[in-house]
């Protein structure tokens, strides 16, 4: 099984707001979290932190990124193992 990894993200609202006029920031914030499903990862908006797969994970930054240099895997890689923190595959217990 491949483990999953939370890890923090940034995006400048501001930013997306002046390029997409015609959505708020509730309404950018909910088009990540749709994205997020699309890309098999878990995006928490409150949190500002991604849950999945290490591939699904580089593919949701990819999509973030948008087009411009290539994606360096490698490097992308070392900042899951860093910055990320597993996620536990066992069911909490109450």
């Amino acid at each position: 099984m491949t483990q999953k990894y939370t890890v923090p993200f940034n995006i400048d609202l501001e930013d997306l707001i002046a390029e997409d006029e015609g959505k708020t920031e509730e309404e950018l914030l909910s088009t990540i979290k749709d994205e997020g499903v699309n890309h098999n990862v878990e995006v928490n908006t409150e949190n500002m932190t991604v849950t999945g797969k290490i591939k699904s994970l580089a593919d949701f930054f990819m999509m973030l990124d948008g087009p411009g240099p290539s994606f360096n895997m490698e490097e992308f890689v070392e900042f899951v193992h860093q910055e990320g923190d597993l996620v536990s595959s066992r069911p909490s217990v109450k």
